[in-house]
């Protein structure tokens, strides 16, 4: 896992990838970040220590739909090894929680984190 921060140590950013060992392919999540540079650095940063990269089909990610921010990132980071898919599933009990889907880029198992 790779944590980005700010000039006050502020978190920024975090980003993790996890092997898919059924299918060889990898998968973001966590990955969340308020802007696109900082998607772009964490990810380079959290591929770059995964060893023997090259054995791996593709790399994927989930993101919620309405995030044109994380759209924008995936279709010019995938160059053909990558798969991208906009996802959203709301499930709560009683009221629904503030997430600031803006800032994801990837879920885990398809749900959310509390940061």
């Amino acid at each position: 896992m790779e944590v980005a921060l700010d000039e006050n140590d502020d978190v920024v950013g975090i980003c993790a990838i996890r092997t898919i060992p059924l299918s060889n392919d990898l998968s973001t999540g966590p990955f969340y970040t308020d802007n696109e540079d900082v998607a772009g650095l964490l990810l380079e940063a959290t591929v770059a220590a995964i060893p023997n990269i090259g054995k791996y089909r593709h790399l994927e990610s989930l993101y919620p739909g309405f995030n044109e921010m994380a759209r924008r990132f995936f279709e010019k980071t995938g160059d053909g090894h990558a798969k991208f898919h906009p996802f959203t599933q709301c499930a709560f009990t009683k009221k629904i929680l503030p997430l600031g889907d803006e800032r994801v880029f990837g879920l885990l198992e398809c749900s959310s984190s509390f940061i």
